[in-house]
């Protein structure tokens, strides 16, 4: 299924990644491809999962590593497989005509185990510890805490909050992902710095509502492991509003972009 039309196809053309002087010619194979998102949502989950865990999750670092490691990676693989990193990416991708659905099985597959090896090696580098690796939950803000500031109840109220707020944050990152690789823009050596400061601003307002992924791979990963190798099953209970919110709102975000071109 397709958002566009072949006749159309030409004046919506989203390229992998051009980024200025790392602009490449080469056409890379599936193999290749498959790696770049592999390796760098291997990367991706390392890091802003791991800096989350070992500062015990201060806001700011976490929030600058995540930017930092997007950035730096979409001008390493953006012009290999176009940095997606994220099913929330892929998927709109696949929608708008850029990628055949057998690229979205093995572009979802590479994130998806690559995501997995990320949260291991999180666990292993804290002393083979499972029961906490940074999984995405619902927010301290949205919660019920009592006075002692112990965790009382989550009521309905707590899921579409969180819901809605991965469903918004995530429709921002996409649409401006979208919006910054258009054929048409003259600014593609920035590209990486505007999606990684993009990301930066969009963690800092959610993360204490929702935890900020925008990525379904970035909170299954580790929640998985928690609930079968740590016996947390939190995360994992709440794994459904981190893969709806971000694929919806990733969803809208490509039909939106199509006003930009």
């Amino acid at each position: 299924m397709s958002l566009i039309n072949d006749e159309n196809r030409e004046k919506v053309e989203i390229k992998e990644l051009d980024i200025g002087e790392f602009k490449d010619e080469k056409t890379y194979s599936k193999k290749q491809k498959f790696f770049a998102e592999f390796i760098g949502t291997l990367m991706l989950v390392f890091i802003g999962s791991g800096v989350g865990v070992y500062t015990k999750g201060d806001i700011v670092p976490v929030v600058f590593a995540n930017g930092f490691v997007v950035t730096s990676l979409i001008y390493a693989f953006g012009r290999i497989s176009g940095a997606q990193f994220n099913p929330s990416v892929t998927i709109p991708m696949f929608l708008q005509g850029k990628l055949n659905f057998g690229e979205l099985i093995y572009y979802t597959i590479a994130q998806t185990t690559g995501g997995i090896c990320g949260s291991l090696f999180v666990a292993f580098c804290n002393k083979g510890k499972f029961n906490r690796l940074s999984s995405t939950k619902i927010g301290d803000y949205l919660i019920y805490l009592d006075k002692n500031n112990d965790y009382v109840e989550i009521d309905t109220w707590c899921y579409i909050s969180a819901l809605y707020c991965e469903f918004i944050l995530t429709f921002g990152l996409v649409t401006v992902v979208f919006a910054s690789t258009i054929k048409e823009n003259n600014f593609n050596n920035l590209t990486g710095l505007v999606i990684g400061a993009t990301l930066t601003m969009l963690i800092f307002t959610g993360f204490h509502l929702s935890g900020a992924s925008m990525n379904p791979v970035r909170s299954l990963a580790p929640a998985l492991l928690e609930a079968i190798f740590g016996g947390n099953t939190t995360a994992i209970e709440q794994i459904w509003i981190y893969i709806i919110g971000p694929i919806s709102g990733g969803i809208v975000a490509s039909y939106v972009s199509l006003l930009f071109t």
